[in-house]
């Protein structure tokens, strides 16, 4: 790799020369320049002389002068009535604390797309006298006097001006206000698969949120499942805590693919239009040259240390093969076994005595699934090696060396060991103005 021969930061009067870097195999060098607390102000160059050539690069150090104050806009999470006016409110403070007398100029307007093309709506100049705090309302209806796609996603743009009285001007800005046409948006989870075993049911999430990310509830979501070009099931859910969780039976042994759509029925028990977007997931199959597949079930929550985690595993095939498992966090075993097929278990876990929760062993059968299947639940203590993300891995070898697998993450509230009290005396300083 070539060497930097020379690099020197200069001024008028100013020569800083470090010694010869070599340039790293990713062909980048990493060189810091202490300043005085008094560099001179001006432009500074920065000269670089690599296998003969001269490189200049310029920048500039300049007083920094802190505002006198700091304007900020109080916008509403989301618009959900176009029709309905919402307050804004502007709000103007001294560095010091203290409230800024002045006047204030609001500009307003909505921008953002249709299905293809931008919109943008006519834009409203309020004003008012501020102290520390003026509000306006603004409304989207007399914003838009056209009409807007359906499917139109955008934001209200707004700008704030606050002149005082000694002639000194702070402009601050917000688009944080989403303005949808669609006020429920739909996707999947994803801790969704994206792969479907043969056999074995299929169940998922879909994500309901208003436009700014909060929570959906009470909101009816049609699912509808397709399997190679067949329809197979469709369920109508309602949402709660945010997500609505669905469930598709067995598919089919020589299903290859299938289609999820998700799509928006009702908000609060109230229709909304047709031309609501849905949400798509294709889903493809798990080759298995034996069709013996596993798939590992467990709670949609957090787990908390001390809890008891129970996991279900479903089997295509017989338990008759001995099963092997691992729970792996922050790149650590934390707990591994395996399970015999004479109904033996052994444990192996460097931190913790496992040996109060075995592991349960249940057969099942099934003749809808087209073969015998099996359940094993595991459970295991949750620890604190776990939080925040942990990943189950349950596999067994089949006689002519297949292996057959699943895997889930899961998730642990962090917990300190020690319990931690932090009392602090709170005190306000206030610098004086003058």
């Amino acid at each position: 790799m070539p060497e930097v021969r020379r690099c020197r930061v200069t001024e008028t009067g100013v020569t800083n020369r470090p010694p010869t870097v070599a340039v790293s195999a990713a062909g980048l060098i990493n060189i810091s320049y202490p300043l005085s607390e008094q560099p001179i102000l001006g432009t500074w160059t920065v000269v670089a002389q690599v296998q003969g050539q001269l490189y200049k690069r310029q920048f500039d150090i300049l007083k920094y002068v802190l505002p006198k104050y700091e304007v900020t806009i109080d916008a509403p999470p989301y618009i959900r009535d176009w029709n309905a006016c919402k307050r804004i409110e502007v709000k103007a403070r001294y560095t010091f604390g203290q409230d800024v007398h002045g006047m204030v100029k609001m500009q307003a307007a909505v921008r953002g797309i249709g299905y293809y093309s931008a919109h943008s709506s006519s834009t409203i100049v309020q004003r008012s006298k501020i102290d520390g705090v003026a509000a306006f309302n603004v409304c989207i209806s007399d914003l838009i006097h056209t009409r807007f796609p359906d499917h139109f996603r955008g934001q209200l743009h707004l700008v704030a001006e606050v002149t005082t009285p000694d002639g000194s001007i702070v402009r601050a800005t917000d688009d944080s206000c989403p303005v949808n046409k669609q006020l429920v948006d739909l996707r999947f989870s994803r801790d969704t698969r994206t792969t479907f075993k043969p056999g074995l049911p299929f169940k998922g999430r879909v994500l309901v949120q208003y436009a700014d990310g909060s929570s959906a509830d009470n909101v009816t979501v049609l699912v509808d499942a397709v399997v190679d070009g067949i329809d197979f099931s469709r369920q109508s859910l309602t949402s709660s805590h945010g997500h609505a969780q669905f469930y598709i039976p067995p598919l089919p042994t020589i299903a290859q693919s299938m289609a999820i759509s998700a799509k928006v029925l009702s908000i609060e028990e109230e229709l909304v239009p047709e031309s609501y977007f849905s949400a798509y997931l294709t889903v493809t199959s798990w080759y298995s040259p034996s069709k013996c597949h596993l798939l590992i079930e467990s709670k949609n929550h957090k787990y908390k240390v001390g809890e008891e985690g129970r996991f279900m595993i479903h089997s295509t095939c017989p338990c008759n093969l001995d099963m092997y498992y691992e729970v792996k966090a922050r790149g650590n075993i934390v707990y591994s076994g395996i399970h015999f097929s004479r109904h033996q278990h052994k444990h192996t876990n460097p931190t913790t005595d496992t040996s109060k929760f075995p592991i349960y062993l249940q057969h099942l059968q099934n003749e809808g699934y087209g073969a015998k299947t099996c359940t094993v639940f595991i459970k295991f203590l949750i620890t604190h090696e776990m939080a925040p993300v942990s990943r189950l891995l349950v596999y067994y070898i089949r006689p002519g060396g297949e292996g057959v697998a699943d895997a889930i993450v899961f998730e642990t509230e962090p917990d300190f060991r020690n319990k931690v009290i932090v009392r602090v005396r709170v005190e306000k300083l206030l610098s004086d103005p003058y």
